[in-house]
């Protein structure tokens, strides 16, 4: 994980394509949390992050955003 750079937190992530396309479009990212409270959604996170190949750049966290 990269020391310098911005660190993101996004809350009510479903899918995690947000996260992704900041990730892979949008770099300068230390690191990114996709934050959901669904369980069904961070599975689909996870899945999508492997299969986008940013799992070194984003967690998974399955929280309430409040």
């Amino acid at each position: 994980m990269r020391q310098d750079g911005v660190a993101l937190f996004e809350a009510l992530a479903a899918s995690g394509l947000r996260s992704i396309r900041y990730a892979k479009e949008a770099g300068g990212f230390r690191s990114i949390i996709a934050n959901d409270l669904s369980r069904a959604a961070v599975e689909s996170m996870k899945t999508n992050i492997e299969h986008n190949e940013v799992s070194h750049l984003i967690s998974t966290s399955e929280n309430d955003a409040t």
